[in-house]
């Protein structure tokens, strides 16, 4: 896995608002394939509830295991 080194601005904007946006990672075909799984986990969950927790699923669910090391985030992450 290649290292990508944490910008300041990047910790600032995380800091300041909870999540970092890292733009271009993903493919439009990949965005997709992510999307329609997520959608598969929602219809399958059987709840009445507005807020579903779907972890469990994600580890289980093909679609997500590339983002697990994908070098251009999760470094990030990791920092």
């Amino acid at each position: 896995m290649e290292f990508v080194k944490l910008a300041e601005e990047q910790r600032r904007f995380f800091n300041d608002n909870g999540y970092l946006v890292v733009p271009n990672v993903l493919s439009s075909e990949e965005v997709e394939q992510l999307t329609q799984a997520s959608d598969r986990m929602i219809e399958s969950s059987n709840s009445e509830v507005s807020y579903v927790q779907l972890r469990p699923g994600i580890v289980e669910e093909p679609a997500f295991h590339p983002l697990l090391a994908c070098s251009p985030t999760v470094p990030l992450v990791v920092q």
